[in-house]
């Protein structure tokens, strides 16, 4: 219906008469009954996007600026401390990448750490599209070198590993495999079935070193002292059985040349590609 009919009929009581007027005439209108009557409400979504005012732009970019002036005069965590701003810093980032965890793509930002005017504890703003960030550069890697922190979780294990292997040197006495082990607390034990393919020791895991020593030595020769990953090691060879000669080996020179067949081109590449001098000026230009 149009709306002054609905207005008339919903308005008025049954029983009620009345002449309404519409673009299509006057009309007489009687209520006889209402049913159901109820309340409806109407509901509609309104969005709004909130924008800064010009007095909130300009707050943001004096307090950016008054930061940036003070971090490069200051000790940039303090100021950031001082002000509750949150430092998120950024670890083993390349010329060439593009995004920057915590801000996204900014290639601004990256070719000014690597210029080559660009020094370590340098300050400067850069505008990203919610706000400003107060980039500081804090370490400049040579090509192919890692920091000593990055380095350490390899090297600690390794320089651990030695030191315990020479305090168990200093500690051994004895020649035979008995009374080296009776010095030590342990038990002479035998391992079986060893190969250089898989120089797995059974109780220490994988022992490239110590197999290997152990297969440059003959029937009942003893290896020296060999540090292994597990342990410091003295062995006596048991026995030594080669594997029986075959009248043929095309069968596994066949399945030698399947497997390296399909790497030959990307290993020939990868090859080139290491022994050539390039120069990459891809940064420059990205």
């Amino acid at each position: 219906m149009v709306p002054v009919f609905d207005s008339f009929t919903i308005d008025n009581k049954p029983g009620t008469y009345g002449v309404v007027e519409t673009d299509f005439g006057f009309h007489v209108i009687g209520v006889v009954d209402q049913k159901n009557v109820q309340r409806a409400i109407k509901v509609a979504t309104i969005t709004k996007e909130i924008e800064p005012s010009e007095k909130t732009l300009n707050d943001v970019f004096s307090n950016a600026s008054k930061f940036e002036v003070a971090a490069q005069k200051e000790d940039f965590t303090k100021i950031a401390e001082e002000q509750s701003l949150e430092l998120r810093p950024v670890n083993k980032i390349g010329q060439l990448d593009a995004n920057i965890p915590g801000i996204g793509n900014n290639r601004t930002i990256i070719n000014w750490a690597f210029n080559e005017e660009t020094k370590v504890g340098n300050v400067k703003r850069f505008t990203i599209p919610n706000g400003y960030v107060i980039a500081q550069l804090t370490r400049k890697d040579p090509k192919g070198l890692m920091s000593v922190a990055e380095a350490s979780t390899t090297v600690t294990p390794i320089l651990r590993n030695e030191k315990k292997a020479k305090k168990i040197r200093e500690s051994i006495t004895g020649t035979t495999l008995e009374e080296i082990a009776a010095s030590q607390n342990v038990t002479v034990q035998t391992a079986t079935a060893l190969t250089m393919a898989a120089p797995t020791i059974p109780g220490a895991g994988l022992e490239l070193a110590v197999v290997g020593a152990s297969f440059g030595k003959k029937p009942g020769e003893l290896t020296n002292l060999v540090d292994g990953k597990s342990g410091v090691f003295k062995v006596r060879v048991l026995a030594l059985n080669n594997a029986p000669d075959l009248e043929t080996y095309t069968t596994y020179a066949n399945q030698l040349n399947a497997k390296v067949i399909p790497s030959v081109n990307t290993t020939v590449y990868n090859a080139l590609k290491k022994a050539a001098d390039i120069v990459d000026n891809r940064a420059n230009f990205f």
